[in-house]
């Protein structure tokens, strides 16, 4: 939930996370569209998925949806 806060009202990121949200901010400026929304754990099983393979990966990883 605070990542969602954090793209909404940059001054509140952490000084350590600081440097992941300005690179947020670079790939949302070459979209058309950009959207960050909360969804629960239980209610978006490949988000959790994708969460858990996240936290051992070595790169980089951008999924875009096209929906």
């Amino acid at each position: 939930m605070n990542a969602v806060l954090w793209v909404a009202n940059p001054s509140k990121v952490p000084w350590r996370l600081r440097r992941i949200r300005n690179h947020l901010e670079n790939l949302k400026a070459k979209v058309a569209r950009f959207e960050v929304v909360y969804v629960g754990r239980e209610a978006n099983q490949v988000a959790d998925m994708l969460a858990k393979e996240g936290v051992g990966r070595v790169n980089d990883l951008l999924w875009v949806n096209e929906d």
